[in-house]
């Protein structure tokens, strides 16, 4: 079950996918850097703010871009996400050290080849100077940094302190409740 939350933004920082663009175009304009993430982030834990924390060392600026519902469900199972992608735009856009927050358009199932054409594409259009991830915790890590090394960006990999997965959260809250 996916609990749903208010199809509204609560921050200006929680922008459409298509306003990303112009978004990173005037910051880099203005001489500011920009570390990009994505990722699913449905039950926000302590890993998540390190990954966050991290990036935004190496950056001035840090874009999350969220996985959308279809895309966690089909990759997740049908109990996923926990939460909509609303509710977590609109929880990582309350942290200090996102400055904005697109969910993504696009439908996808983690680790093929579309998935990785895609990303390809998001971050040959934007050109952000960082793109970051867990290593410790994302399978993919090597596509991205591949991804990443073909278009002259900086890959930062995180090694988290806290090898924490929201599937885990999930499975734990599974079988104890």
């Amino acid at each position: 079950m996916t609990i749903q939350g208010p199809i509204t933004r609560a921050s200006n920082k929680v922008v459409n996918i298509n306003e990303l663009p112009d978004h990173f175009k005037k910051r880099q304009s203005q001489g500011k850097s920009i570390a990009l993430i994505g990722g699913c982030f449905d039950i926000l834990h302590l890993g998540h703010i390190e990954l966050f924390r991290f990036a935004k060392e190496h950056a001035d600026y840090l874009c999350i871009i969220l996985d959308n519902d279809q895309t966690i469900r089909a990759s997740k199972g049908e109990s996923r996400p926990i939460f909509n992608e609303d509710i977590r735009a609109n929880q990582m856009a309350e942290l200090e050290s996102i400055d904005l927050v697109a969910v993504s358009d696009i439908f996808l199932t983690f680790g093929n080849n579309n998935a990785n054409q895609v990303w390809h594409d998001i971050l040959y259009e934007l050109r952000p100077e960082y793109h970051a991830t867990n290593v410790g915790t994302d399978r993919f890590w090597q596509k991205k940094k591949g991804l990443c090394d073909s278009l002259n960006i900086t890959f930062l990999g995180h090694q988290g302190k806290r090898p924490t997965s929201t599937s885990k959260i999930h499975a734990e809250i599974l079988a104890n409740f």
